[in-house]
Parts: structure tokens; sequence; C-alpha cells
């Protein structure tokens, strides 16, 4: 197919396809119907963000004014990344191997993206000398990274073009965290991406801003080579390849044309569908910022560019034709509007092999390069052995070798805080505007949300109520107790709140309400998450991290909200003071919350991590995402919301490092620095 509209009329019946609910599904619980609707409470942020995007596009009627959109969408989008690495430092390129076949022949080639950070790649090119055009082929989420493209580069040597195919971090020659037996400590690419994504957030940035500049120093190399016209340079990619391809081919103009597959769509159609993807393609406070992802799209208008799609893609292939028409009305603002084409093949997600003429053909056109006259037509190296590029397979694997992880703590060197602004609770002010920002807690009114009663359990002494408070994020129930005779002047309210489900924690609300106390028992949003299994040591919070951060909230910034509603309802109900007692990830929202709310009279902190700080500079991480704020590190940290509660008090048991691991009051001592007498720690 080509990029006319025409090809609408042959992808209609995919695009009216809508799968049927199952009517045979059991009734999902309390809890999964809650996270469903905290789900769709987040996406309906989304959409209207999406919304207000929409009818700023459709009113883009000059090529003047499109190209003020593109500027100012590519400026935006390069500081909520945390603009890109320098690129100054020598490449330190090396040809380690050489491989050849039938009118073919190729380098194995390591360089330096950056001082240190080594990179993995494979150059195909015809065999004879002639300067050629290249294509920069980037993988996609792919245990075997570069090995992937090969049929690829195979197609278009072919066609007289040379390829240079890459490995990413966490793929192929590039692990970050290799077991030393082949494989990750970590996982698949995803979750090494995770594991890399978070500490780099917590620095304003995001992981895309080091797989862009990865891509960036390729270009950079191959601008080094007599046999490369750099004039006639481009990208393609194939899912987390595609994404980087079209991340390239909008932020780089020596990219001359490019092939995005299997990752061009819209979030008005995936976000219900399959959510946020992976880390570097989920930048933080993209869609409440008006970005959609069609606008990577239309930064590269007007240089020739051809979305791939496949028919059974779980990107959804009616987010890729919303996106194309889209698109072209920036081609045609611009004068080019049949330099835009849309390749669409049968088959699932990934299934590009069958559309790699196509591909081809679409960058023979976009360079004046003769039809396809023979030469190499299958791969003719066979296995990967003579594309390995290391002797090992493997560019990093001892200790000291830099990683994105090593960089990220050099960068929080340069970059981070000073602890000792903040320090004992000074410039609580301007600490609470900052929070809120970063953490994305809304100033609230203080107007008490009454809550609805599900069931209550009277008794002797106490009464236990399920009750179930409403919200902007969907309704989230929480566990009443109360002694007999009810709040009196100076009666005592606490708020537990945990990775516990609420009615797990009913032996504790008991026990503190038979000692008098008023008791509400919440759980962190997020109890049936169906991501919880998939996610390894990134944790089961991982994607759902990913989806806040889009709308600009966080994890921690929702639970925080949670607990300050809470706290007005009990204000209402005639407690002037209320403790909190969180444990596990909740601990840093109790302190946010605590920080901004001076009706929280007291902490119970248990089994929380001790610092981001802390979590940076460790080489591993656990869990981490459901405690991150972007930016935070920039700003303050953990122990900085411990002071600014003072004077009143904290207790602190069994605080954690970035694996959960409980440390010495020596250890949290070296993070923290002085600690005021309103902190007590408790091993």
């Amino acid at each position: 197919m080509n990029g006319k509209f025409g090809l609408l009329a042959a992808v209609l019946p995919f695009l009216l396809a809508v799968p049927a609910e199952s009517t045979t599904a059991s009734a999902p619980s309390e809890s999964q119907a809650d996270y469903k609707a905290f789900i769709t409470a987040l996406d309906s942020i989304a959409r209207q963000s999406l919304n207000a995007r929409a009818e700023t596009v459709k009113a883009i009627d000059s090529a003047e004014k499109a190209r003020a959109r593109q500027e100012a969408v590519r400026m935006r989008l390069l500081a909520l990344m945390g603009g890109l690495p320098d690129r100054k430092a020598p490449l330190n390129a090396i040809v380690t191997g050489r491989f050849e076949g039938p009118g073919l022949r190729g380098e194995n080639i390591v360089f330096e993206s950056l001082p240190g950070l080594k990179v993995a790649a494979n150059f195909y090119r015809p065999a004879d000398n002639r300067r050629v055009p290249v294509v920069l082929a980037l993988p996609g989420h792919s245990e075997n990274g570069k090995e992937w493209l090969a049929p690829f580069a195979v197609e278009m040597v072919g066609r007289g073009f040379a390829v240079l195919a890459i490995d990413f971090v966490g793929e192929g020659e590039r692990l970050q965290y290799p077991d030393g037996k082949g494989g990750s400590v970590v996982g698949k690419p995803t979750l090494e991406h995770s594991m890399d994504a978070f500490p780099v957030m917590l620095l304003g940035d995001n992981l895309a801003r080091y797989f862009i500049n990865d891509a960036m120093r390729a270009l950079d190399y191959l601008g080094t080579r007599d046999d490369i016209d750099p004039e006639r340079m481009a990208t393609y990619g194939c899912s987390g390849g595609g994404t980087i391809a079209g991340y390239l081919a909008a932020l780089d103009s020596r990219v001359k044309a490019a092939a995005v597959a299997c990752w061009v769509t819209d979030y008005e159609s995936s976000i219900p569908l399959i959510g946020p993807q992976e880390a570097e393609q989920s930048i933080q406070r993209f869609v409440v910022e008006g970005f959609d992802l069609p606008d990577w799209v239309e930064l590269a208008a007007p240089k020739p560019y051809a979305i791939v799609s496949t028919t059974e893609d779980f990107f959804p292939i009616q987010g890729a034709a919303a996106a194309y028409v889209e698109a072209r009305q920036f081609w045609s603002l611009l004068g080019k509007p049949d330099s835009l084409q849309w390749i669409v093949g049968p088959g699932p997600h990934g299934n590009v092999i069958p559309l790699h003429d196509e591909i081809g053909e679409f960058f023979a056109g976009a360079f004046n390069v003769p039809p396809k006259a023979g030469g190499a037509s299958a791969d003719p190296v066979g296995p990967a052995a003579p594309r390995q590029v290391t002797p090992t397979g493997q560019v990093t694997g001892k200790i000291g070798d830099v990683t994105i992880q090593s960089i990220n703590r050099e960068r929080l060197r340069a970059v981070g805080f000073d602890p000792r602004v903040f320090d004992d609770g000074k410039n609580v002010a301007r600490l609470r505007d900052r929070i809120r920002n970063l953490a994305g807690i809304e100033v609230r009114d203080r107007s008490a949300t009454v809550p609805k009663v599900q069931l209550a359990d009277p008794s002797a002494s106490y009464g236990v109520e399920r009750i179930r408070f409403a919200s902007r994020l969907g309704e989230f129930p929480a566990l009443k107790a109360a002694p007999a005779s009810g709040p009196g002047p100076g009666s005592r309210a606490v708020i537990l709140i945990g990775d516990a489900k609420v009615e797990e924690q009913m032996p504790r609300v008991k026990e503190l309400a038979q000692a008098g106390w008023t008791v509400l028992a919440l759980q962190a949003r997020g109890a049936d998450n169906p991501e919880a299994n998939r996610s390894g040591l990134a944790g089961g919070k991982n994607i759902l991290a990913l989806r806040a951060i889009l709308v600009g909230k966080t994890l921690p910034g929702i639970t925080a909200e949670d607990i300050l509603q809470t706290v007005d309802w009990l204000a209402s109900q005639g407690h002037r003071e209320v403790r909190i007692m969180a444990s596990g990830a909740a601990t840093v929202a109790a302190l946010h919350a605590a920080v901004l709310d001076d009706r929280v009279s007291a902490l119970s902190l248990e089994n929380g991590l001790v610092s981001w700080r802390a979590a940076v500079t460790a080489p591993i991480q656990k869990n981490l995402a459901e405690v991150t704020v972007p930016g935070a590190l920039r700003f303050y940290d953990i122990p900085v919301l411990v002071k600014a509660v003072f004077p009143r008090s904290v207790e602190i048991k069994n605080p954690t490092d970035a694996g959960g691991n409980p440390i010495s009051i020596n250890e949290f001592r070296k993070f923290v620095g002085k600690i005021p007498n309103n902190i007590k720690i408790m091993p």
C-alpha cells in the first residue's frame, strides 16, 4: 500500500473492529473494580488534555503555524526529557571484526556514545567501493538486539544502501546487568530499561535522552566514514526501535528520511486498550502538557516519512490511521503531501519482514536510488557469530564499567540539590509549593467528603465500619474503627496505610481501637494490579507509575491526596490531631502529606526507603517506581521531608536501602545528616 488516502478503505474493517466484551467472565472483585475505576479516572485526565490538543492542532491552517507548532513542541519535549547529552567527546570507534557474503561486506564496530558508554554495532554495505546512502537501523525490545535487523540490512544492501545496526542498552551485547551466564540479573530488555528509568526520572530526566543520544552518536560515526554520503542518511526501527527512529527523525536534521514501524498510533486509541508502554516511550507530563504520539511524526515534516503498521498489532491500527490523517495536514501545509506514506501489512506486532521490499522501495524513492538490481537477497552470512562484536558477547561485564546508572550518578553530583537548603524545617512554604508541583498533589479546599458506609460490625467496646471515599480518581476503600464513646475533646485518631489491602489490616485496626484510637485503615492505589506479576525488580506498579506520570501525577502524590482527604474527614469529625502510621512505599506518600498539612500531628514510618539519593547511588533498585517523584532530586529528598515535619514527632523503624534491606543507624545518618530531636530511630 502507498501513502494515499485510498488505503483507508483497505484497512477500514480493522478501524471499525471493536473486540466484543466477554459474556462469560466472572464479575470483578471490588478491588478489581476499584483498580479499573482508578485507571479510567487517569485516562479521563489524559482524554481532557488530548481533546484540547486536538483543537489546537485543528486550528493550524498555514505553513507558518505548522512551523511554529514544530518549534514549540520540539523545545518543550527536549526540556521534558532533560535535554540531550553533550556530544563533544571522541567516539573512540574501533573495528573488532569483519564479515562478508555475496554482494555484501560488513564490519563489527564498537563506539562510545558517552565517555566509556560502549555501543556495539554491525555495519553492512555493498561489496563495491561506491559512496552510498545509509540507513541507521534501530532494534526493538529484542534480546538479540541488532541481530534481529540482519534481514532488513541485507534487503537494503541489495538496493545499494549501507546499514548501521546498533544495540540499545539492555539488548544484544549491551546488557547493563549481566549475570555472567549470558543473561541479565534483571530480566528481559524492558525490565533492564525500567531499572534504569526511575533513577533517571528522579533527576527530572527521561531514559529516552540516552537512547536518542546513542542514535545521534551513531550518525556522528557514520559522518566520519568516507564511504557514506552524509546528505543521504535515514533511519528505520520497529517497535521500541520505531520509537527511537521516530524521536530521531523529529530531532535531528541529518536524518533525511525515516520509516517507523509498529509504533505510530495515538493515545486516544492506545491508552484505554494497552496503557503506556516502556519507560523511554513514556516521557513524564507528555500528555498533560498537550502532546500525543502524532506530534513526533509531525516534527519530521516535510521530510520523506513512512508510517509502517501491521493489522493485528497491539498498537491500535485505528490510532495509526488517525495519526496518518492528522500528520498529512502538516505535510500538505509544508508543500510535500506525498512525502508522507502509510505502509500497511498483515499480521501481528513486528511482522515486518514481508514489508521489507515496500520499505526498501520507500527509501529508494526518497534518495532517488535506482530500482533494486539484485545483489544480496537473503542473509548470506548465516548465524550471528560472525557479527558478534565483542569476544565475550557483552560490552560490559566487570565492576566499574560505564552504564546508564553510573552516568546518572555522575549527573546527580552535577545537578542535584543542596540538601542543606531545607534543613531543620526552614523554607517549608517553598518546599510545599515544590512538592505539590513535582508530586502532582492538587491544592484542596479542605471541605470534607462524607464517606459511604458499606458494612458495620459493632462490638462491645468499638465499632468497625467498611467505608468508601469518593475522589477525582475514583472511590477508595477504608476500614474505620472507633471507641464506642466516639471522638471527644483531644481524642486520638490514626491513619494506617501500607502495601496491604484494608481487610488484611483488621488485626491492627482492632488493636488500636481497643487502645482508644479512632482508626482509618487505607490501602495504596493499585491493588489487584494486572501488571504486578510481569515487572520483576522494577515492581508491580511499574506500568501504573508510567500511566500516572504521563498525566502529571505520581503514585506517591496520589496516595498523599488520599491521605489528606481522610485527614479532612477526620477533622470534620472532631479530631484536631491525626497520626499517620505508614509502611513500605506509603512512607514516602505519608511524608508528603505531613509536610503539606499541619493537622498531621505525628508520623510512624516503617520499612521505608531512607533516601532517593541512596537509590540513585545504588547499583540496582527494587520497587523504585512506586516511590518515584520525577525531578525531585533537583530540589529535595526524603530526609528533607522528614526534617520539614519539625517540630512534630517522627518515629522511623527499620529504614531500608534501595533493595528493601534494613540499614543501620550509622547508614541512616549518612543520608540524613544531623538528626533533629523530634526524630526517633527505632531499629
